[in-house]
């Protein structure tokens, strides 16, 4: 009986502890790679362009220049107890 209950704690514990977002890979021109928020969280493209621009500036010692993004629904899971 106590290790159904244990295991049935545990469950709950992961399902709860667990972390979904949209977000993207990035990767400026310098080589830094990351990730963050995707488009869906700005109100228009424009802004999303710019905010990877800061980024890039922020990484690259206050250059702007090509940055990459590699997916827009990236999910992570953070299995943490």
């Amino acid at each position: 009986m106590k290790r159904k209950f244990f295991c049935v704690l545990a469950v709950v514990g992961i399902f709860f502890s667990t972390e979904v977002f949209a977000g993207i890979y990035f990767k400026t021109w310098c080589g830094v790679e990351g990730m963050t928020v995707g488009p869906e969280c700005f109100k228009n493209g424009y802004d999303f362009g710019e905010y990877l621009q800061e980024l890039n500036e922020a990484y690259c010692d206050g250059q702007r220049g090509k940055i990459d993004w590699v997916s827009d629904r990236a999910v992570e899971l953070d299995f943490s107890l």
